[in-house]
């Protein structure tokens, strides 16, 4: 677990620790011309780049050696986000899809409840970014609800509507 533990931080700070005990090299060993080194200072972590010019995730393998003869090596990797997937930002007049879901009719109004005070607390918020993050950060689930709004104020105005008259739902279903 200290090799783990070790990996982890190294791999948080980008940075690679100097190996203790390594002050004085063993004369048997002949690292040069070879692609190993070893760690007799602490360095930055610079990842390797693949011939496109994207960044590859920093790699570490670690091995534990029992008593026993137990063996156990396990290959660590850094979590690296993926591209923006998200489309270049709407105009700000621009329609956006806002939807919600929830288990059941309960939960959905304490989702609209919870995203109305949400957004009064943060009225910097983009519509954009909202809308996209409700696309595509939750769960689908079987109580549904989706506004098309052109504004965060149409949208509190909608969930205005909703809060007061939870019936209101059906004013917002637009058949096929």
């Amino acid at each position: 677990m200290a090799g783990v533990i070790k990996v982890l931080l190294q791999l948080k700070h980008q940075t690679l620790v100097r190996s203790l005990h390594c002050d004085e090299v063993n004369p048997y060993i002949e690292l040069g011309g070879s692609p190993f080194y070893l760690l007799q200072e602490n360095r930055p972590w610079l990842p390797f780049v693949d011939q496109n010019g994207r960044v590859l995730p920093r790699r570490a393998g670690i091995s534990s050696f029992g008593f026993g003869g137990v063996n156990a090596h396990l290959v660590l990797e850094e979590y690296l986000a993926p591209a923006a997937t998200q489309p270049a930002r709407a105009e700000a007049g621009g329609p956006h899809l806002v939807v919600l879901s929830a288990k059941n009719e309960l939960r959905l109004a304490e989702a609209v409840k919870n995203l109305d005070r949400f957004l009064s607390r943060h009225p910097d918020t983009e519509l954009s970014d909202l809308a996209y993050t409700l696309q595509t950060g939750r769960e689908a689930m079987e109580e549904r609800l989706a506004f098309v709004v052109d504004s965060l104020g149409q949208l509190k105005t909608r969930f205005k509507k909703l809060i007061e008259n939870p019936q209101a739902k059906r004013d917002f279903i637009v058949d096929e």
